[in-house]
């Protein structure tokens, strides 16, 4: 039965506290847009939550620590591209992880990490109150994640000879800490979609110190990526058994409009200045595909935005006549060979008039929070049969345009 946290005075917690906070403010954490991507074709969605090393201590960017680590790496074995959401706090507890997924869309995920316990460890919370609040949030993940999405729950990693009272009351956190865990893979073991996952451990917490922070995220994310490549296989089967359960099904269906409008609006970009770092990538979009036009653009309402475009004058036109309202339809790239010989743009006069459109790739850009907003897409008034395309490329160009309009968007922002 859990039993009671271990009792220390207050006034001895409220220092240590105040004092690890100090030193731990001094430490270099990652400050750019929580997505980090790799490269590679039908991407696997990860969600990573928490505190503990999957922060990124040590490190500038969300693509050096643990989120990146794994990104990369999960990507070189299974062979496809990995699209990894970062939400980590220090301090981030279990009771304000549940507050901070709520209506994130779980189902989206193929895989969600979460760590946390370093905060309840430290303020030395009784085990029952433990035991209540990671049943709780593992219950909810539970229900909002899709039927393939897997999970897996950190242990709590040490915290001993940690401020000035580290060797006295930081033993008495790891201690703890094992009892918290032990209810955690107790909860974790009740469904199957679920793992449990105790952080490696190399000496004592001085010597784990010791490692340079990239090198220790990559020897997780390395053992992490081994534990869940399999996992991941496996789901992709399973979706295609069960696709309208399954997260990359579910994701790929067309969105809410008025969700997906909201997600726009709520980024604040229509309205800035032109970009000379998004132009640099329409300008290489054009040069790896040698069409004639290539754009980034926004669905805003009735209308295309181009928010940057080589090759064509215009920039703005109706929404009915986007190719690119076509691409936000799907997670998927979209491609139209011949647009002249496809009854759906008979109509169209970009097709039949104007520029003549013959040839069309696009892959969708989104907001931070999943909606599809947009696309990098190139054209060409010669249709392309045949030929083998870069769609991969495509991809990561829209990557590169996500993670420019992510600096911009308005600091209140969070997926």
């Amino acid at each position: 039965m859990p039993g009671p946290g271990l009792q220390l005075p207050r006034p001895f917690r409220s220092a240590w506290k105040n004092d690890e906070t100090f030193k731990l403010n001094l430490i270099p954490r990652p400050s750019d847009a929580p997505q980090v991507h790799a490269s590679g074709p039908d991407p696997d969605r990860i969600l990573v939550v928490g505190t503990g090393a999957v922060v990124g201590w040590g490190v500038s960017s969300h693509d050096l620590a643990f989120s990146g680590q794994l990104a990369r790496q999960l990507s070189e074995i299974t062979a496809r591209g990995v699209d990894v959401d970062v939400i980590t706090e220090h301090g981030l507890t279990a009771s304000a992880t549940l507050r901070k997924i709520t209506d994130l869309r779980l189902w989206r995920y193929d895989a969600i990490i979460i760590s946390v316990g370093t905060a309840e460890a430290l303020r030395l919370d009784s085990t029952a109150r433990w035991s209540n609040t990671m049943s709780a949030l593992i219950a909810d993940v539970a229900e909002q994640a899709s039927a393939t999405t897997q999970m897996i729950v950190f242990g709590i990693p040490p915290v001993g000879s940690m401020g000035p009272f580290g060797d006295k009351f930081g033993r008495q956190s790891d201690r703890l800490a094992k009892k918290f865990d032990a209810i955690t893979e107790e909860i974790c073991a009740q469904d199957p979609r679920i793992s449990f996952r105790s952080l490696p451990e190399k000496g004592s917490p001085v010597q784990l110190r010791e490692i340079a922070p990239r090198d220790l995220y990559r020897m997780l994310a390395g053992s992490v990526a081994a534990q869940l490549a399999p996992k991941l296989e496996r789901s992709c089967a399973d979706n295609a058994q069960i696709s309208e359960w399954g997260a990359h099904y579910r994701r790929g269906k067309p969105q809410n409009e008025d969700q997906r409008q909201a997600a726009l609006t709520a980024m604040n970009i229509l309205q800035l200045q032109p970009s000379e770092r998004l132009d640099r990538i329409t300008r290489l979009a054009q040069q790896m595909f040698s069409t004639e036009v290539a754009a980034i653009t926004l669905m805003d309402g009735d209308r295309q935005v181009f928010k940057s475009v080589v090759g064509f004058d215009d920039v703005v036109i109706p929404r009915e006549y986007s190719f690119c309202n076509e691409t936000i339809k799907h997670e998927a790239p979209t491609v139209f060979r011949d647009m002249g010989a496809m009854k759906m743009f008979g109509k169209n006069p970009l097709v039949h008039a104007g520029p003549k459109a013959r040839f069309y790739a696009g892959y969708p850009i989104e907001s931070p929070d999943g909606y599809r907003i947009g696309a990098v897409c190139v054209i060409d008034s010669k249709p392309r049969p045949e030929g083998d395309l870069d769609l991969v490329g495509l991809r990561d160009l829209a990557m590169a345009v996500q993670k420019e309009m992510f600096g911009t968007a308005v600091p209140s922002y969070h997926i």
